[in-house]
């Protein structure tokens, strides 16, 4: 005849060493020792003195478009020619977001890399021709302040 006892009170992880649990949970895993954004570093490159047309923000929105797709709306943004090679870090910690957008050329030579990086981590390296297709990279955090 079975027993009909309440479940032990450990539960179902009754067989998982505590140690390896309490590791998990104090900082043993890195899904919960996320940084928040601090820098966004921009890295172009390209035919030496290649001026490219770029907008930078860390002001904006993205809305779904009905067309299934987003749109990213700047509330207020730096556009600029900036020659490459190009290298410049932006402080994001007000807003813990950060849009650019390398879109034109004024050369013959419209190959570009666009690097971005968080918090000096890489986030994003593509090479393409920006007068077919623009180089874009956003990113935005929840834990921003």
């Amino acid at each position: 005849m079975r027993s009909l006892r309440t479940p032990s009170p450990r539960g179902r992880y009754a067989g998982v060493p505590w140690v390896l649990l309490m590791s998990v949970f104090t900082g043993g895993c890195s899904l919960l020792d996320v940084e928040d954004p601090v820098s966004a570093r921009v890295v172009l490159e390209g035919t030496t003195g290649t001026k490219v047309r770029t907008i930078v923000s860390t002001a904006f929105q993205v809305a779904n478009t009905a067309g299934g797709g987003t749109q990213t709306n700047v509330l207020r943004g730096d556009t600029a020619w900036v020659a490459v090679p190009f290298d410049k870090t932006y402080d994001i910690r007000t807003n813990g977001q950060f849009y650019v957008r390398a879109f034109d050329v004024d050369s013959v030579a419209p190959f570009i890399t666009m690097r971005v990086f968080i918090n000096e981590r890489l986030d994003y390296d593509v090479r393409r021709n920006v007068l077919e297709t623009p180089l874009e990279f956003l990113f935005t955090s929840y834990t921003a302040r």
